[in-house]
């Protein structure tokens, strides 16, 4: 956003702007104006690294079109960038770099125009844009900066482009019907020119945006002079915007909120929860220090009661990793700390570095290995985490490279991890403005061997060299720092454990009660399971006797029966990671059930309201809450892990859903469901080892009955 005289001259990223916070593009519109100096800019090494990823990731692909099609850039400080760009168009260049279009006060710079044999006005051809983008998905911001430029393009040339197309951060090229964007497109556009036309008050409510806007620092002094209700620890912003409705702007309001107030479009769950977080916070504030509440009134196996006995073999785990570099992301880092050997000792720290995808594997099978050997002395010990990340990344390195799929799965179903954050959460209530581990510190007296801004920076630094490629040449201390910021962040959570048991034993005191812990489970496959999966991994281990692991080495056959091989078990381990997650939605608490878009939680039951031949249709009651169950497989009762019934409907504007079951069902009316989205494979997985078999004794032959499959491979 520029003036440009009496022009107020906008841009794509205007529109994307707008789009996701328009407090910012009121704060811009005021710079335009000069009535307010420009937000500062402090030294970003994340943003400077990403700067050069997008950069990279455009060179990566204009060197892909060079090798079928000529390329002409304009330059990027071009004066007459736009006529240039008019006239490349008009000789039909295969693809522009870095153009410029015009229209009026509305200017886009496209990444490519994509010759195309749709006819335009004048010309027998037109141009589609295309963006390039680091995201491994299509985001909302993409798709309106495409649409932005598909709308200049269909002034200049005379007909509206039919497609427009991003190109991912793997380089997959996804493609998009115009058509189908445009009228959202248009309503954003509309909405902002009338924005900057005529002005209105706007405030700083917390967005994505916030993560990368140069007014972040303004907007949340403002929120905190203010305060907020955003400083509230754990709000949404529907109840935020259910809370304005009703007059409760300010955390201190919140926190005051009578206990049988009731607010349109929070749950009274819900509403206890923020109110009761509200009033801890005012009150650590008032106080001036940090001060916690035990939470006594939990479901079983919750909160406090996650905490199993304590183990002399327990691990700590935390990993550090880079979404982008090496093309698919990097878990760099794989760091575990143990409890001391002996009473007044110091705990361990292992870390396993990991700067190539072929050593990220090997360090993912050294920490199953060492969690193995661990769990043979002391089979009652756990892994500890903070939040759900670790967990996540081991089902995806498990996925990605195909190993320790089993052993992962064992210690998942025996619940060996065990997440130290739902434990903070569903337990202990702080005066904290966010439940991250180094917010909580001060609370179990945990200081840090590298300061966090210090930390900060030196991430940024070691993904800038890790990206760059330059990892071998990677500085000795740069590398020290980032292993002592992970090694903080195990030892705290080993802390944290301590502190959280203290604090079991304060809440059993409270109670005059012993609290219940979690029962051991094995976590191993039934026997038939476990012949099955011998059955398979024999007919496996044939098919890949003289296969080299290197793709680049095997031929056409040896290919084939590499790609067989592994097939073998592909449904099993898809199934596992649907399972993993059906499972996570079981063991959460109903109260965390309301906030989880996958379902619905808070049901009570209403009544019979139909029959449809021998069923009965029942419906229930929920209240307000985001969610997309009308979408699922089947529904299930995370209580019994067993079907609700069949969905008749779903109409979440007035909480209602519709369930059929057989007229003498005796199953339970559920107070939450979830989806059940496995699908059966069964007879998939029959026919692939089939398949296997016939490989391993006949080969690769196109002999029946396997004629078409062999043929495939």
């Amino acid at each position: 956003m520029k003036r440009k005289g009496d022009e107020l001259r906008l841009a794509a990223t205007d529109v994307t702007t707008f789009a996701a916070c328009a407090h910012a593009i009121a704060l811009n519109l005021a710079v335009a104006e000069g009535t307010r100096p420009p937000p500062p800019r402090y030294p970003d090494v994340a943003a400077q690294l990403l700067s050069e990823r997008g950069l990279a990731h455009e060179a990566a692909y204009v060197a892909e079109l060079r090798k079928t099609r000529t390329v002409e850039e304009i330059p990027d400080r071009a004066t007459d960038a736009a006529q240039r760009t008019l006239e490349a168009m008009q000789r039909g260049v295969d693809v522009i770099y870095q153009g410029m279009l015009r229209s009026g006060r509305w200017l886009g710079r496209p990444d490519f125009l994509i010759r195309v044999p749709q006819p335009s006005g004048t010309w027998a051809w037109s141009y589609e844009p295309a963006d390039a983008k680091l995201a491994l998905t299509a985001k909302v911001n993409g798709l309106l900066q495409l649409c932005f430029y598909s709308e200049l393009l269909s002034l200049l040339q005379g007909v509206r482009p039919e497609q427009m197309t991003l190109v991912l951060g793997d380089m997959r090229k996804e493609t998009f019907a115009t058509a189908r964007y445009e009228a959202y497109f248009r309503w954003v556009r509309r909405r902002l020119e009338e924005a900057v036309t005529s002005p209105i008050a706007t405030y700083p409510e917390p967005v994505d945006h916030c993560d990368v806007c140069d007014w972040f620092g303004d907007c949340q002094a403002r929120r905190r002079a203010d305060d907020h209700l955003s400083l509230v620890a754990g709000i949404s912003g529907s109840q935020r915007r259910a809370l304005d409705l009703v007059a409760v702007r300010k955390l201190g309001e919140l926190a005051v909120l009578t206990p049988d107030a009731r607010v349109e479009g929070i749950g009274r769950p819900a509403l206890a929860r923020i109110r009761e977080q509200a009033g801890i916070q005012l009150r650590g504030r008032d106080l001036g220090a940090l001060v916690y509440d035990l939470i006594p009134d939990v479901e079983d196996g919750h909160g406090l009661m996650r905490l199993p006995e304590p183990s002399p073999g327990d691990l700590f785990v935390d990993l550090e990793g880079d979404s982008f570099a090496l093309g698919e992301g990097i878990e760099y880092l794989f760091g575990i700390a143990a409890r001391p050997p002996t009473a007044g000792g110091s705990p361990s720290y292992t870390a396993l570095w990991a700067l190539d995808h072929a050593s990220e594997r090997a360090a993912f099978e050294q920490l199953m290995a060492i969690i193995a050997e661990h769990r043979s002395r002391h089979p009652d010990m756990h892994v500890y985490h903070y939040a759900h990340y670790e967990p996540t990344a081991f089902k995806r390195l498990a996925g990605r490279y195909a190993t320790c799929v089993d052993a992962l799965d064992e210690l998942l179903c025996a619940k060996v991890f065990v997440d130290l954050y739902a434990v903070v959460k569903q337990g202990v209530r702080a005066s904290v403005e966010s439940y991250s581990i180094k917010r909580l510190e001060p609370l179990y007296g945990y200081e840090r061997d590298v300061p966090l801004p210090v930390a900060n920076r030196n991430l940024a630094a070691f993904a800038a060299w890790l990206e760059r490629g330059a990892a071998s040449e990677l500085p000795a201390e740069l590398r020290a720092a980032v292993e002592g910021y992970n090694r903080d962040d195990c030892l705290s959570a080993l802390q944290l454990h301590a502190w959280l048991e203290e604090r079991r034993t304060e809440l059993e005191a409270q109670g005059d009660a012993t609290l219940p812990r979690p029962q051991p489970e094995s976590g191993k496959a039934n026997d038939d399971l476990q012949e099955q999966i011998g059955r398979v991994r024999a007919v496996m281990n044939a098919l890949l006797v003289g296969v080299p692991e290197e793709p680049e080495l095997r031929d056409e056959a040896q290919n084939a029966r590499f790609v067989l091989a592994h097939l073998l078990e592909w449904h099993r381990r898809e199934d596992k990671s649907t399972h993993w997650v059906y499972y996570r939605l079981c063991e959460q608490p109903e109260e965390e059930l309301l906030e989880d878009r996958t379902a619905i939680g808070g049901v009570t039951y209403e009544g019979v309201v139909g029959r449809e031949a021998r069923s009965l249709v029942h419906r229930y009651r929920f209240p307000p809450q985001d969610q997309t169950i009308d979408r699922a497989r089947e529904i299930h009762d995370p209580r019994t892990k067993a079907a609700a019934g069949t969905r008749v409907a779903v109409d979440a504007s007035e909480g209602v859903l519709d369930l059929k079951r057989g007229d003498k069902s005796a199953v339970p009316h559920p107070s939450a469901v979830i989806p059940y989205e496995v699908v059966q494979t069964k007879e998939h997985r029959a026919s692939l080892l089939r398949l296997g078999e016939h490989v391993r004794d006949l080969g690769l032959g196109p002999t029946p009955p396997m004629t078409s499959a062999l043929a495939l491979l």
